[in-house]
């Protein structure tokens, strides 16, 4: 299968700008943790383990749906 790697911004990009406030405003430390490891990242490969469970861990947090995560990690950017 093709490796799907974006750039950080193409990544970001990805999410909504609600999602993003929220995910940034998030007082709660494993988020601030993935947030971290996105922002020193070159790149995203959307089929690593490490974006794989942090959208998880944003969905369980609320910051995310299910169905957003689902786009996300297909690569589609909001409508």
């Amino acid at each position: 299968p093709a490796v799907r790697v974006l750039s950080t911004l193409d990544f970001a990009r990805l999410f909504t700008q609600a999602e993003d406030e929220a995910i940034y405003a998030s007082a709660d430390a494993a988020v601030k943790f993935v947030t971290r490891r996105l922002q020193l990242a070159r790149t995203v490969n959307l089929d690593h383990s490490d974006v794989v469970n942090g959208t998880a861990l944003l969905v369980s947090k609320g910051l995310l749906t299910s169905a957003r995560r689902t786009a996300i990690l297909a690569g589609a950017p909001p409508a």
